[in-house]
């Protein structure tokens, strides 16, 4: 029975030949176009730069911050008496540039973001003369295909 609904299901996809028609409108760039384009594509730099900025400074605040927390504050010598210890301080120092890149990461991701939105909205709104997309069963000298016109 299996072999048979096998056999079936290749005849079926050899028999019809499927292929796609696709038409596309040339398009003629005009001003606002260009705008919407660049628009875009300045609110897409800046939000992959928050987002590079969110890793980067994640990941140098948790260097900085187990920097920090392993050295301590001080350390002792061999005769017990507290040294100041260097070494905290640039763990601190390390952990506050990465809060603060973590931190300006966060406006760069929103304005990219609604720059990117309202890019494309505009772009979308102005500057497509596509038809819509439609399906079609149609025949050809090769033989029965469903066509997508886009």
């Amino acid at each position: 029975m299996k072999k048979s609904i096998i056999v079936l299901m290749l005849f079926a996809c050899v028999s019809l030949n499927m292929h796609a028609q696709v038409i596309m409108k040339p398009s003629e760039p005009n001003e606002v176009c260009a705008q919407a384009w660049e628009k875009y594509h300045k609110g897409d730099v800046l939000w992959k730069t928050g987002w590079g900025l969110f890793g980067a400074g994640g990941a140098i605040a948790i260097a900085g911050g187990i920097t920090f927390g392993v050295t301590g504050y001080a350390r002792v010598d061999p005769e017990g008496r507290h040294v100041f210890n260097p070494t905290p301080l640039i763990g601190y120092s390390v952990f506050a540039v990465g809060a603060g890149m973590f931190v300006a990461s966060i406006p760069c991701v929103i304005v990219g973001q609604v720059q990117r939105k309202s890019a494309s909205k505009e772009y979308n709104e102005n500057c497509t003369d596509q038809t819509p997309l439609t399906f079609s069963i149609q025949s050809s000298a090769n033989g029965l295909g469903l066509a997508m016109q886009f």
